[in-house]
């Protein structure tokens, strides 16, 4: 009887009171182990961007130009420039150093994004993606404040909660001036024609207007594209681990080395394989889209997020790159799935956990074992690379599955999502 109380007590309490409780305890941790003040044996080596490349690349921007052609770390669209700037003047302003200015940034920026997932699972009733959110990202560790990755979550975020398609593709245009990868917010917009055309609109609008907005201001914002085409296999990506294999079985026709801002794999069709992966990434995204055209009569409201999601997913699987900050980019869309009541994701996002702690595993834990060839090293990421692979094809596979799948997930209430619910029409926006 008293142990029946005390749940009906707990579960009287405001679900928003958790997840700020939850929100607190986690980023505090994650805070203090970035800035030193708990114990991170990596935090020199997470730390390494943001307090030598980023503080430098500031200085620079700060002078009225961007970084050099020749400065091949730079391999960011034009608007990242605020980015590295903003940190500068708030660390004079606040009497601390480049690093905590920019941590202090992107904790606020943190906090942004889980208030509009609160908005996002109080509007369908679905907690699921906000305690996701709140798990996974302390699981990637204290390195997601030494990089920018939160402001693009937080551009995904404002996309998804907003009603008006011409705002959401603002915020999705935002986000794609500073990473491009938001810009597959917009493979999930309903397929008719006004609200289509008006997602684009807003797309190009944010994009267009921050990105023009920062090359007037500072010259040479086009020189992150030359660096780019340069890039080629790094170590991390699923294509390079063949190459890495047979490196490893003794062979030295494969190395591995730094280039073009990271480690990456060199020697015989390597270069031929790293072009390859452009196309197949096209030939993904192409197959998707004909996948949804040929299943639409089983469009649900989550749509407009799962789409997106194997997207991205089929991008990260394809990409010749794969920094672990990249796992920010799924657990967003994730999340936002998760708060969904007709998702199909359930299964996928369990999968996604463990590719985020093999991730973690991966870097920077066992970052160093893997550039030597260390087979612990290279065990990992075919593990974390072959569970990508896995979280994609499940992800797809629920995208077209017509099982109800039910959200067992932390705060889920199901009385209370049929009570909350809101009325949808089946283009997958609230009515």
């Amino acid at each position: 009887m008293d142990l029946s109380r005390s749940r009906r007590r707990l579960d009287q309490i405001p679900r928003e009171l958790y997840a700020a409780a939850g929100w607190l305890v986690t980023r505090a941790a994650l805070y203090l182990a970035a800035t030193g003040h708990a114990p991170n044996p990596w935090r020199d080596e997470e730390n390494a961007d943001v307090s030598v490349v980023f503080s430098r690349w500031a200085q620079v921007l700060h002078g009225g130009h961007f970084p050099p052609t020749s400065d091949v770390s730079w391999q960011y669209p034009p608007a990242a420039a605020w980015v590295m700037l903003v940190p500068r003047h708030l660390a004079r302003w606040m009497g601390v150093d480049y690093a905590s200015a920019f941590f202090r940034l992107m904790l606020l920026v943190d906090l942004l994004t889980t208030v509009l997932l609160v908005l996002l699972a109080r509007r369908y009733g679905r907690w699921s993606g906000v305690f996701f959110w709140l798990g996974v990202i302390p699981l990637i560790g204290p390195m997601v404040l030494a990089r920018f990755d939160l402001l693009t979550a937080l551009s995904v975020a404002a996309f998804c909660l907003s009603r008006s398609p011409l705002l959401a593709g603002v915020f999705g245009g935002f986000g794609a001036a500073l990473k491009v990868w938001p810009a597959v917010m917009a493979l999930g917009v309903p397929w008719e024609r006004r609200r289509l055309l008006r997602t684009v609109l807003g797309f190009v609008t944010g994009a267009t207007v921050v990105t023009a907005g920062t090359m007037l201001l500072l010259p040479g914002g086009t020189g992150f594209l030359h660096a780019e085409r340069g890039r080629g296999l790094e170590i991390e990506s699923v294509a390079a681990f063949p190459f890495l294999l047979m490196e490893h079985t003794g062979s030295h026709r494969w190395t591995t080395g730094q280039s073009s801002g990271s480690i990456e794999v060199s020697g015989p069709g390597v270069k031929a394989v790293a072009g390859l992966m452009i196309w197949l990434s096209a030939a993904g995204l192409i197959a998707l889209t004909a996948t949804v055209w040929r299943f639409r009569s089983r469009r649900r409201a989550a749509w407009a997020v799962e789409i997106p999601l194997v997207a991205l997913l089929i991008l990260l699987v394809t990409s010749r790159v794969l920094s672990p900050q990249y796992m920010m980019w799924a657990a967003v869309l994730m999340a936002a799935c998760l708060c969904y009541p007709d998702h199909r994701q359930k299964r996928a996002a369990r999968y996604l956990v463990a590719v985020v702690a093999l991730t973690t595993l991966d870097y920077p834990i066992g970052f160093f074992d893997l550039m030597n060839g260390a087979p612990s090293g290279l065990e990992i990421v075919s593990l974390r690379n072959a569970a990508l692979v896995v979280v994609l094809a499940v992800a797809w596979y629920g995208l077209l599955s017509r099982d109800h799948s039910t959200d067992a997930g932390t705060g889920t209430d199901t009385d209370e999502t049929e009570d909350t619910m809101l009325v949808e029409d089946a283009s997958g926006y609230p009515a």
